[in-house]
């Protein structure tokens, strides 16, 4: 604890069974954590242009600390897979129905951490393994073994099934991996797979993201101690037995409590604690306790409260569907106040009766009792005699830190998330953004017409034809709609014109005229969201896989009869040819960045 040099307010734990995990960065750098339990595992689907037949070569950066045998990718089924030992890689492939095996040994102890390729050719049997020192931009040779199934093909693929970093659910992977590439040849040609979790795209906690190759990669996440694309440090706290607990060496009788985590699996306990106050002897829901944040029994509510004021909540908050959230939590005399993300307060009475000079996190005043499954990113205690202006900082200071929430986050409007959609046609899409200002009011687009409905593949939506489209209520609501597709990444300015269709450019403009492609999420966010704020919205769709510049070709009509968008950003149209009648109609059109339009001859 840096605001007591002598260690008096240190958290601690002795118990080496009671210790959460650290997970840091690694060199500075992100990684995906898998945690060794069945389940948890990165995985992607159509996932080679060809599988490797005569030759291939694997590619990985890794820190593996799991036990012998753990697999380290499968694909289809296990006709093709490899598992990691102490000293030596194992290859398997079916071929002509038969099973083939074949390793590199005598890789010293150790071989799991650091840059290693793994490489086959049939031709002459050769299957060698190298390591780098430069993160794959040159490779000394370790061990060669010559021979090895010359000759022989690797049987086609019974499925499109892939999973890397473990096996779903044999041999689960323990341990951080960096980087995986699956070469169909000797030389590092013909790349057919690569994922670099370092990549900026990938973000803390994605649970799905596009790779460097096009693939859709999912990180597939089971019990409490899920496999994490970590980007920033944390504290795993398992749910168990976990927990930290110091003393404050003085009575703590108010205070303004931050925390910033995420709920990681079902979040643990019952009645969870984030972090919560007791008295010397005494329980922390006993006479003198509080809590900075609590399970509120078996659902997802977050609340806070004292042993002498009444509960606050924010509810649908302790949720890993939220990932990362910051939390305020103020108990003085006057009143209670809970804020999540930034958004307005919570308020009860006051509380007079805190009387504490212990701490605890993660659990009660017991290791073993109330225990949350989170990842703690940050904790603090100010005086709650801070003013306004200061809490601000103090949160702002904690947000730009470790990046919990922005404004598509926290008090956004709305934020239509293809990811939150299963498969098949799309029915039903309710924009809601938990513990938002607006009072967590759904807001559902759907389309009960099987022909006008478009479809979903749980990361994009598809719209096919000019038919396809998503109906709204009527809504009034004025702010800045951001448009993520295929198309392109827009941001309109809207004002209160009743609008009542989502499409793939946003509201309807003229039903003839409805664009066709992909929508990677529609993000609705208040008039006075910044410059930053949009850009952050965009980056968001655009890491998703939508194109930043628009790709149309002719922007006839896109934006016809939009009486709605009263400002157009991002007017980047390096491919179009014609951009005639693009805002025919929308008459109440008045600001529009410089067009960017360098081959277009039709304005």
């Amino acid at each position: 604890n840096l605001a007591d040099p002598s260690g008096a307010t240190d958290a601690k734990q002795f118990t080496a069974t009671n210790q959460p995990t650290a997970l840091p960065l690694i060199d500075n750098e992100g990684y995906l954590f898998c945690s060794g339990i069945a389940g948890n595992v990165a995985s992607a689907n159509a996932l080679l242009v060809a599988q490797p037949t005569d030759e291939f070569s694997i590619v990985v950066n890794m820190d593996r600390v799991s036990p012998s045998g753990a697999r380290l990718f499968n694909y289809s089924n296990s006709l093709f897979f490899a598992d990691v030992f102490a000293t030596r890689f194992n290859f398997y492939f079916k071929s002509g129905g038969v099973q083939r095996t074949m390793g590199a040994a005598g890789l010293g102890l150790g071989f799991e951490s650091g840059w290693w390729r793994f490489s086959w050719r049939s031709s002459d049997g050769r299957f060698e393994a190298f390591s780098s020192s430069d993160e794959g931009s040159t490779w000394d040779s370790v061990t060669v073994r010559t021979n090895q199934h010359t000759g022989l093909t690797i049987d086609a693929a019974v499925s499109s099934s892939f999973y890397f970093f473990g096996d779903n659910p044999l041999g689960p992977f323990r341990g951080a991996g960096k980087y995986f590439a699956l070469y169909r040849s000797f030389d590092l040609s013909l790349n057919s797979f690569e994922v670099d979790f370092t990549a900026p795209n990938v973000r803390h906690g994605a649970t799905k993201f596009e790779c460097a190759t096009g693939q859709v990669v999912t990180i597939n996440q089971s019990g409490n101690n899920p496999a994490t694309v970590i980007k920033k440090p944390v504290l795993r706290f398992d749910g168990v037995d976990d927990g930290l607990q110091g003393l404050f060496g003085q009575t703590i009788t108010s205070g303004y409590a931050f925390a910033a985590f995420s709920v990681a699996g079902d979040g643990g306990d019952t009645y969870a604690r984030i972090a919560s106050l007791n008295s010397t002897g005494n329980t922390d829901d006993g006479a003198g306790g509080a809590f900075f944040g609590l399970r509120d029994a078996t659902t997802s509510h977050l609340f806070s409260r004292t042993s002498s004021s009444p509960v606050i909540s924010k509810d649908g908050m302790f949720d890993d569907e939220n990932g990362d959230i910051l939390t305020e939590f103020k108990f003085d005399s006057t009143e209670t106040a809970l804020k999540v993300n930034g958004t307005t307060a919570v308020t009860a009475a006051g509380a007079s009766g805190v009387s504490a000079e212990e701490f605890n996190i993660a659990c009660s005043e017991i290791i073993g009792d109330n225990n949350a499954a989170i990842d703690l990113e940050y904790l603090a205690l100010f005086p709650a005699t801070i003013t306004d202006s200061q809490a601000d900082a103090v949160r702002n200071y904690i947000n730009n830190r470790n990046n919990v929430f922005d404004l598509k986050d926290g008090f956004g409007y709305y934020f239509f998330d293809p990811q939150s959609l299963t498969t098949g046609a799309v029915t039903s899409w309710n924009g809601r953004i938990i513990g938002s200002d607006n009072g967590d009011v759904d807001f559902l687009a759907t389309q009960a017409t099987a022909a006008d409905q478009p479809t979903s593949d749980g990361y994009k939506v598809t719209f096919a034809d000019n038919t396809d489209h998503l109906e709204i209520p009527s809504t009034t609501q004025a702010g800045w709609q951001v448009v993520g597709g295929s198309l392109g990444t827009f941001a309109y300015k809207v004002n209160a014109n009743a609008v009542t269709e989502l499409n793939l450019l946003g509201n309807l403009g003229w039903s003839s005229y409805r664009k066709t492609g992909d929508l990677y999420g529609i993000i609705l966010l208040p008039e006075n969201a910044t410059n930053r704020d949009i850009e952050e919205a965009r980056k968001l769709l655009i890491d998703r896989g939508a194109a930043d510049a628009s790709t149309i070709i002719s922007a006839g009509a896109a934006w016809f009869r939009r009486y709605d968008i009263i400002e157009f950003k991002n007017a980047q149209f390096p491919d179009a040819l014609s951009l005639g009648f693009a805002f025919e109609e929308a008459t109440n059109l008045r600001t529009i960045n410089t067009v960017n339009a360098p081959i277009s001859t039709n304005f």
